[in-house]
């Protein structure tokens, strides 16, 4: 299993944290019970949920987990199809941009959080 970098994981957690933050700002412009507004409260979720896997990593912390399997399957899901929402759109930016910038930094984020979720369920399965 990969072992991350202090910085790799903080540089994770931000990440995810601004796409929590910017997704949390169009909740509030969806309609609710529409399939935008479910898709984005699912995401908001698994966007909470990976980065507190990502602290727990960061913190070297070995305290049993608060999330069941199912969960943990339905934010890898989640975050799958977010990242690959956003390799699709990378070859639209430039290098050196700030738009590829951030979308190397959130495709390295989600890559992260993926792999450490997965390790979540192989430590209990």
């Amino acid at each position: 299993m990969d072992t991350y970098a202090k910085i790799d994981l903080e540089e994770a957690i931000r990440s995810i944290a601004s796409t929590l933050s910017k997704s949390e700002k169009v909740q509030l412009k969806l309609k609710e019970g529409t399939s935008q507004h479910s898709t984005i409260v699912k995401d908001i979720r698994a966007y909470t949920i990976a980065i507190e896997v990502l602290k727990k990593e960061l913190e070297n912390d070995t305290f049993d987990r608060a999330y069941t399997d199912e969960e943990l399957e339905e934010v890898l899901q989640s975050i799958s199809s977010v990242n690959n929402k956003v390799e699709k759109i990378l070859p639209k930016f430039n290098p050196g941009t700030s738009q590829h910038t951030l979308t190397i930094r959130r495709i390295k984020a989600f890559d992260i959080a993926t792999k450490l979720i997965g390790k979540e369920l192989n430590h209990f399965i």
